[in-house]
């Protein structure tokens, strides 16, 4: 139990750093970010024929590329603290 309580808030320290930096790799800024969640909500279609096709694939690939990694690292630290866990 004691483990649990110095881990978890360690790793949610970790995490949001960790998630800083993939921010920072994938997007310039938070209006990059903000552009990325707008392409991502509207259809491929309506971005080709506004001419902003590549665009809008590009955002929504570092959309997806950005969240994959968030959730592949948080996996990651779960399946290392049930290992820890079961160690105990």
């Amino acid at each position: 139990m004691w483990l649990l309580i110095v881990i978890i808030p360690l790793l949610v320290w970790l995490d949001l750093r960790l998630f800083k930096i993939y921010f920072n790799f994938f997007f310039e800024d938070a209006d990059d970010f903000s552009e990325s969640v707008k392409y991502s909500f509207i259809p491929d279609l309506f971005s080709l024929f506004r001419g902003e096709y590549i665009k809008d694939r590009l955002a929504e690939f570092k959309l997806g590329m950005f969240i994959f990694l968030c959730i592949i690292t948080i996996i990651l630290e779960v399946s290392m603290v049930k290992g820890l866990l079961s160690l105990f």
